[in-house]
């Protein structure tokens, strides 16, 4: 598709064409308060509840897709305001998993 996956040292990175990006994604670049799914899977473990703080690279969720498993980060600082999903649960790529209320400098 548009996406190419690097799977590197044990970390996992996305990247997408820009010119082949949907307008109607519901993450914008640049939007580190979304934690979303990168593509359809399966909830391994939950890492956090509403209300915790946590720190820029923490894991916040564990995805296994495509046979592999994926660590979904923090991209910021902030407290988790919501936690969409839980174990066991199928997921739709660019599903709301975590939304975060990100620390302003």
């Amino acid at each position: 598709g548009d996406t190419l996956w690097v799977h590197v040292g044990g970390r996992t990175y996305h990247f997408t064409d820009p010119s082949k990006r949907s307008r109607s994604s519901s993450k914008s670049a640049g939007d580190a308060s979304q934690i979303l799914a990168p593509m359809p899977g399966k909830i391994m473990k939950v890492l956090v509840e509403a209300g915790q703080s946590v720190s820029q690279g923490q894991t916040l969720v564990a995805m296994e897709a495509m046979k592999m498993e994926y660590n979904l980060k923090a991209e910021a600082d902030g407290e988790v305001a919501e936690v969409r999903v839980r174990s066991d649960e199928q997921v739709q790529k660019d599903q709301l998993l975590v939304r975060l209320n990100i620390q302003q400098d």
